[in-house]
C-alpha cells in the first residue's frame, strides 16, 4: 500500500508480513512495473519488467474488492477502465514471494 504521495509504501509477502519502505526504496518498485497515465481517464497502460515472474495482477477498490484479475500478464498491455467510476484504486502485482501494490487515480 502507498500513501497519498506514493512516498511511503509497504510490501506484503505471502506470509502476511509487512515491510515498510521509504522514499529511497520506492524507485525499486517503479522499475518493476509502470502504470501510465496516472491519473487516468479511460485507459491505462501497464508495463511489467520481469513479467514472467508475475503470476497475477488485480485491480482493487479502496475496500479491497477485486474488480479486474489477470493471470500471467504479458510485459505490456492496456486496460479499458471506462466502465469503472472515478476514484482511487490499487493494482496488486503478485509473484511467488511478493505482492507489490501501486495506487492509480481514475478521473
Amino acid at each position: 500500500m502507498c500513501d497519498n504521495n506514493n512516498t511511503n509504501c509497504k510490501i506484503i509477502n505471502p506470509n502476511g508480513n509487512l515491510q515498510k519502505l521509504n522514499e529511497n526504496d520506492y524507485p525499486k518498485l517503479k522499475e518493476t512495473f509502470n502504470l501510465y497515465p496516472n491519473p487516468t481517464k479511460d485507459k491505462i497502460t501497464i508495463e511489467i519488467e520481469n513479467f514472467n515472474k508475475i503470476e497475477k495482477l488485480s485491480l482493487k477498490n479502496t475496500q479491497g474488492a477485486e474488480l479486474i484479475k489477470i493471470e500471467n500478464p504479458v510485459s505490456k498491455f492496456s486496460l479499458d477502465l471506462s466502465n469503472i467510476k472515478s476514484g482511487v484504486y490499487y493494482f496488486e502485482f503478485i509473484s511467488n514471494d511478493t505482492i507489490e501494490i501501486k495506487k492509480v487515480i481514475k478521473h
